[in-house]
């Protein structure tokens, strides 16, 4: 007890050199060592001196001594005192165990290994084995190591089971037999309940040569944010097992990855040509392909596989349709282009150019072509287009002289474009009013083309406008021909035809005829552009025929349909005058009042007045003409005469002026003549004119006037009102101006224009019925053009995914998908990856996410968007890397995305791995 250990203390410390000092010391050391205080043992065996003990206690001295320093792990120490009593019958086994185990923890595996082997017996378990297994696998004798591990494993302690699966699963790996070693290192528990990088390594690689590449690819996806040699080998052999899978987008991922540690050269270098190859087969997201091949060119220049890369190179540029690129390229490395493939890329450049109606763009690379040679296919082609340019810009004059130019080449041209050239000299003259011309080419054409579905377009536009040069020419019967063959041919241009083949047998003296094909117009078309004016022509041939009655009712059926139309004053002033011609004066007169009222500027007011004025004059009401004409304001001049002189010098001396000469004299008139005869005429030039200059300010009130006087220009003056709303962002909401263009367009192109401006501000504004009603519209016109049908059908897909309608998005995405390009096709393909990867079908949603990056990299936010939801799918199919790699790369390189930028952060910081075993739920 405590006071008995202050006695002794206190005798030793009086007598050192007593005799029973050391004894007293042995006893007290005993006597904690018996109770396994090891540590407070040890100062008093310190103190022994071995001389002086009973000879009989010296190996019970030597072992207890040795043994505490050994549970101490003061191996050092232990092993000289231990190594005295290996020979006693009493201690020496457990001595030679002990010394065993010290030179194992000492890694003296040569000593260890005699003592294991030998017949000894552990003090309290037959450990031998284990620690034998342990020092085989240390010394590299794999083989041993297993055969002994799986010797003890019957008898092991469970705590000790974990340690030699790991051994053998080891044992097995290094061997390189990685089936073996499959179960084994599966077993394994991992150092506190955790498995290591370099744990999950060993078992990938295992699945990896054993052809299980799937359970490869899970294990080596945990380890996702080493960057040391290990690391780098996972990612390759990741990248190898997503090859092996056909996964090759996932594998692009994997090698880039690998390509930038740089702890193996070789496997940084195998990497980068892993990482150059698929991104020429699959696509890059995240950097320009041919930028990943010029760099592989670049870093491993003597390399087998530079020479191929270089071949792949030139056509990477093409894949992204960077020709701009690919030419700077062929500037750069001379020997990868020819002079012909350099007038390849830039007429391919030239033909994008125009497609997107980027002329200056497209001249110049066709430009291009021809400098490099003028007479080969390809220059062929690109005055061909040149031509096709030079037409879409106006320029008539210029398209002859390509078109000449091309003559002797055209042989080269593929058969189509042979006959569009005949289609192209047709439009040409047509253009220029060569009628007779236009009328030849257009045949030829029309007879080259019959039959031709890649013609459809042209063929059509051919019939019509042969037709049109006929009625130009005044040869009625013969565009009547064509305007019937152009009704029973070409659905989208039956109103025009149908309009324009009345009004030809109306001047061929036809009436009754033309009286015919006008009635049943309804049927045809309600559209107001050629309705109203079929209505019109009716009322007209009628009065020709003095039905006077049927004529007056087809004037009143187009006031009543149409009141906003244009045409609606030249309907009001024929009413006027059958009643004037059938002798109910009164009548008519209440007819020009009430255009008076509504139209009091406009010409054909201006003859109205003309005969009320006689109406007053035969019914002696001079008094109630002048009253009339003082309540619409209107003054009655004595200087009609000057006013019309000065119109005619005006229009005289601007017919050659420049601009500021023009806008001067038109100011001038209106400042002499505020409410002249013409002053509505010129104010739309003046306004015109503004507006050309783009002094929009003064422009927009001209605008305004004229359309609230309902001037013949009111149409024309409304189309410009709301373009420059529209496209200058000034003048306040063009919403009741668009809807106001809707109700009077006669023009179909201001209908058109009209009716997709407010569908487009229907979506701006969240008015989704009132879009879904406009797009409806749009896509029910008879002739609209692509573009405009797909804005109808992306409003379409837009509104049902604002609504929450998935499956109306979904389907109204895919349709267009499947048909448009551009910007328009980026994003129709990213909605229907989304809603297929909403739909849970992960795998398929990241294909379209692969065709978005691969066929739209131009569309950065759209490719952005589309990694992400490419990253989300990785991340439901528990590949952790996948997702962390496209995460950590929109950061890197989509700078000018914020928020799809804190999209990625948040992601990475939500899943961030947490490398547990897996089998941490077993004990």
């Amino acid at each position: 007890d405590a006071k008995a250990l202050d006695l002794v203390d206190n005798f030793v410390q009086r007598y050192p050199t007593s005799i029973y000092a050391t004894d007293i010391y042995f006893k007290l050391a005993g006597q904690y060592f018996d109770k396994g205080q090891y540590t407070a043992a040890l100062p008093w065996f310190v103190k022994v001196t071995p001389s002086q003990l009973n000879p009989g206690d010296l190996m019970t001295y030597y072992f207890s001594y040795g043994y505490s320093r050994f549970a101490v792990k003061d191996y050092k120490g232990a092993l000289p005192l231990l190594n005295r009593v290996v020979t006693d019958d009493k201690f020496g086994t457990k001595a030679t165990y002990y010394i065993g185990y010290a030179s194992y923890a000492m890694g003296d595996y040569t000593q260890a290994k005699d003592v294991f082997k030998s017949s000894v017996q552990g003090v309290s378990k037959d450990q031998n084995g284990y620690f034998l297994a342990d020092i085989y696998f240390k010394e590299a004798d794999f083989s041993n190591a297993v055969e002994t591990a799986l010797a003890y494993m019957p008898k092991a302690a469970p705590k000790e089971v974990s340690e030699l699966n790991k051994i053998i699963g080891e044992s097995y790996f290094n061997m390189q037999e990685y089936a073996q070693a499959i179960p084994y290192l599966q077993a394994y528990k991992g150092k506190r309940r955790r498995w290591t990088p370099e744990d999950y390594y060993q078992l990938g690689y295992s699945y990896y040569a054993s052809q299980d590449y799937e359970k490869a690819q899970s294990n080596f996806n945990k380890i996702t944010a080493g960057k040391d040699a290990l690391s780098q080998n996972a990612y390759y052999y990741l990248g190898a097992s997503y090859l092996k899978n056909n996964q090759k987008s996932a594998a692009v991922n994997a090698f880039k990855k690998a390509s930038t540690l740089p702890f193996s050269k070789e496997i940084s270098k195998e990497a980068s040509l892993q990482y150059a190859k698929l991104s020429y087969e699959e696509g890059n997201p995240f950097e320009a392909i041919g930028g990943v091949l010029e760099n592989f060119i670049k870093d491993y220049p003597e390399d087998p596989q530079t020479a191929q890369l270089k071949e792949l190179l030139l056509n990477a540029f093409l894949l992204e349709k960077n020709y701009q690129g690919a030419l700077d390229l062929a500037v750069k490395m001379p020997d990868l282009a020819t002079k012909r493939q350099r007038q390849d890329l830039a007429l391919r450049a030239g033909l994008e150019a125009l497609g997107d109606s980027q002329y200056k763009s497209a001249s110049k690379y066709l430009d291009y072509v021809v400098d490099i040679s003028a007479k080969n296919d390809l220059a062929a082609q690109a005055f061909f287009w040149q031509s096709e340019l030079a037409l879409r810009t106006y320029d008539y004059a210029s398209a002859f002289k390509v078109l000449n130019a091309l003559e002797p080449l055209s042989e080269t041209l593929p058969k189509s474009l042979q006959w569009l050239m005949h289609y192209q000299r047709g439009y040409a003259y047509f253009k220029s009013k060569d009628y007779s011309k236009a009328i030849s080419e257009f045949k030829l054409f029309e007879g080259l083309s019959k039959g031709s579905e890649n013609l459809d377009l042209e063929f059509e536009e051919t019939l019509v406008r042969t037709a049109d040069a006929y009625y130009s020419l005044g040869d009625f019967k013969s565009a009547l021909l064509y305007y019937d063959k152009t009704l029973q041919k070409v659905p989208r241009l039956k109103a025009y035809a149908a309009f324009n083949a009345a009004m030809a047998v109306g001047l061929m003296g036809q009436t009754h005829e033309k009286i015919s094909r006008l009635q049943n117009f309804d049927q045809i078309s309600v559209n107001p552009s050629f309705y109203a004016k079929a209505l019109l022509e009716l009322g007209i041939a009628h009065a020709a025929q003095d039905q006077l009655t049927e004529a007056i009712d087809s004037f009143d059926k187009l006031i009543s349909l149409f009141p906003k139309a244009a045409i609606i004053p030249a309907a009001m002033l024929k009413k006027g005058l059958l009643l004037y011609n059938q002798s109910e004066p009164e009548a008519a007169l209440a007819v020009f009042k009430q255009m008076g009222t509504q139209f009091k500027t406009s010409d054909e007011f201006s003859q109205a007045r003309a005969t009320a004025k006689r109406i007053y004059l035969d019914l002696g009401q001079v008094k109630q003409y002048r009253d009339w004409m003082a309540l619409l304001e209107i003054s009655i001049p004595d200087n009609e005469d000057l006013d019309q002189e000065s119109y005619e010098q005006l229009m005289l001396r601007n017919a050659n002026a420049s601009i500021s000469e023009k806008t001067s004299r038109l100011e001038g008139y209106l400042n002499d003549f505020p409410n002249g005869l013409h002053y509505l005429e010129v104010k739309f030039d003046l306004a015109n004119m503004y507006n050309e200059t783009e002094i929009y300010d003064k422009a927009l009130p001209l605008y305004e006037a004229l359309i609230q006087a309902s001037s013949p220009d009111s149409e024309a003056a409304l189309m410009a009102l709301v373009t420059i709303k529209l496209e200058q962002k000034i003048g306040g909401d063009p919403t009741e101006d668009l809807k106001n263009l809707l109700s009077i367009a006669q023009d179909p192109s201001h209908y058109t224009y009209a009716l997709t401006n407010l569908m487009k501000r229907s979506y701006e504004t969240k008015q989704y019925t009132a879009l879904v009603s406009y797009a409806n519209q749009v896509l029910a016109l008879e002739s609209v053009a692509t573009p405009i049908r797909q804005d109808a059908q992306i409003m379409l897909a837009r509104a049902a995914q604002a609504q929450g309608a998935d499956a109306k998005a979904m389907a109204a995405y895919s349709e267009l998908s499947s048909e448009a390009s551009g910007s328009l096709g980026a994003e129709s393909l990213y909605w229907v990856a989304f809603y297929t990867q909403k739909s849970g079908d992960y795998s398929a949603s990241n294909e379209l996410v692969q065709e978005l990056a691969r066929d739209y990299a131009p569309y950065k936010e759209w490719a952005a968007k589309g990694l992400l939801l490419m990253a989300e799918n990785f991340y439901a199919l528990d590949d952790l890397f996948q997702a962390h790699f496209i995460w950590q790369n929109i950061v890197d390189n989509f700078s000018q995305y914020p928020d799809l930028i804190d999209q990625a952060k948040n992601r990475l910081a939500a899943t961030k791995q947490d490398p547990v075993t897996p089998n941490s739920d077993d004990e």
